[in-house]
């Protein structure tokens, strides 16, 4: 039965590899018609795999075993669930008890637009139909979830997952850099007409294709963590300068050379999309995750680490930046005030609207319509807040943002909890993925909306995963081996 069903799921997980694989290919899965498609993909496969489960033909993966996935599955079912709250009309005498406007917003434009109509319902929302399909978009990634954590239950899937996830950006980082060496400024298929002078890749932002690159760094440095067949246990850890030579000239000639060359052409890509805040989420991460790391797991207080970590240092951001134009990022940077970033009056904008709209928010993608009116004449027009944490909680409340933060929170002490995993070099190299890939982009969302471009969010619902997975999978693996040595 084990077989049967381990085949019966080959077909859903190509399908949601597909998924990845497809994501930033359309700018980024930024069309409405683009993320339906992948939508209408991720609610098939997971009829399928349901339809399997009742056929005996799947089960339930170990991970969705452990408490604190379910809490992040809780999390998550939660955010879906209060979008589909705010979009839901009810009595308008209700919403006026609700610490929010929203009723007296409503009045206001129905006396304007028609007088004589008494308005006896309303939402919550101050436009029920875009939060109603930001709900459907949030359902999407809640299934996206699932499908991650119910399909990819063994260390070999989770393995391709990341090769793959490693693939797309190592073409991302190539096209992107090509496009911009060889003045063809095209994204696919399409001629570009932003950004130009600017590696974007196929997004028409490069903040968000450096957003992608960002994560997908982040899962080549947890691979690189790996040891080859996992030597860390069937070997004992040995001092001699011998030893420690061997395993140097090991990473230098072993297929590790190849993800370090992807790593370096993926970071020319980050240094020529010239964006400042996806520079520097990288590198930051990357630094705290490894100091973080360091004090966590001895595994980790090794000469190969060390030189892998100094080697990223002197020829990613030394010897490429001086090639591809580094310079030009930290000028961009030194140039940058608070007097002359507009963004940060659309954050000053947002407060008074977070202050309003409090516990229940305006409604999930509401900022473009409530917005204006917490601003003067000289409104830029933005389609998004450049800050995902207030664009979120001016739009969620303080109840919805909540649930996001749990979901968030649990997937980072899942990812400590990989990094200082004794028994598999594997799971601490997840773990490391996870966490720098999860502090990347919550540092560039500080000053970016990210989290707003499907195929971004997309992924980083996957680095909340990963470590997880990465746990259960290896804790089966050593359960089934103690069995089959007993």
């Amino acid at each position: 039965m084990a077989k049967s069903q381990k085949n019966s799921l080959r077909l859903p997980l190509a399908g949601l590899f597909g998924v990845y694989l497809l994501a930033p290919l359309p700018i980024g899965s930024n069309l409405d018609w683009a993320w339906l498609i992948l939508a209408a993909i991720c609610f098939l496969l997971i009829a399928v795999w349901c339809l399997q489960y009742l056929r005996d033909q799947a089960a339930l993966s170990a991970v969705i075993a452990t408490p604190l996935c379910r809490a992040s599955i809780g999390f998550f079912l939660c955010v879906v669930a209060w979008q589909g709250l705010q979009a839901l009309p009810i009595p308008i005498d209700w919403l006026d008890k609700l610490p929010t406007p929203a009723a007296q917003l409503y009045r206001q434009t129905y006396s304007v637009i028609a007088p004589q109509a008494a308005e006896e319902w309303a939402a919550i929302s101050v436009d029920s139909s875009i939060t109603a399909k930001m709900a459907l978009l949030s359902l999407f990634y809640f299934c996206l979830f699932m499908l991650l954590l119910l399909l990819i239950n063994s260390r070999k899937r989770l393995l391709l997952f990341c090769y793959l996830l490693l693939l797309s950006g190592l073409f991302q980082a190539s096209y992107g850099s090509l496009m911009t060496l060889s003045g063809m400024e095209y994204l696919l298929g399409v001629k570009k007409i932003d950004y130009l002078g600017f590696a974007t890749g196929t997004f028409v932002n490069r903040n968000h294709f450096a957003g992608y690159l960002e994560m997908t760094l982040a899962i080549g440095m947890g691979l690189l963590m790996v040891r080859t067949k996992d030597k860390d246990r069937t070997q004992p850890v040995g001092q001699g300068w011998r030893r420690q030579l061997r395993q140097l000239l090991n990473l230098v000639l072993s297929g590790k050379a190849i993800f370090r060359l992807v790593l370096v052409v993926m970071v020319i890509g980050l240094i020529l999309s010239r964006s400042r805040m996806g520079n520097g989420a990288f590198f930051n991460s990357l630094l705290i995750t490894s100091l973080i790391a360091i004090s966590m797991s001895s595994a980790f207080r090794k000469p190969g680490t060390y030189l892998l970590l100094l080697s990223i240092i002197a020829i990613d951001v030394f010897l490429l930046g001086s090639w591809f134009g580094l310079e030009k990022v930290v000028q961009r940077m030194e140039q940058t005030s608070m007097a002359t970033e507009e963004r940060i009056d659309v954050d000053q904008g947002l407060l008074p609207m977070i202050e309003d709209f409090n516990w229940t928010g305006s409604g999930a993608g509401t900022f473009y319509y409530v917005f204006p009116r917490n601003v003067n004449s000289n409104y830029g027009g933005y389609d998004h807040a450049h800050n995902d944490y207030l664009e979120l909680t001016s739009d969620l409340g303080y109840l919805g943002s909540s649930f996001l933060a749990g979901l968030v929170i649990v997937s980072l002490w899942q990812a400590l909890k990989a990094l200082r995993y004794r028994h598999s070099s594997f799971v601490r190299g997840m773990g490391f993925a996870g966490l720098m890939g999860t502090l990347s982009l919550l540092i560039h969302s500080s000053v970016d909306f990210n989290l707003q471009i499907p195929a971004n969010a997309m992924l980083f619902i996957a680095m909340l995963a990963i470590p997880m997975i990465a746990l259960s999978v290896d804790k089966k693996q050593i359960k089934s081996n103690s069995e089959f040595e007993k």
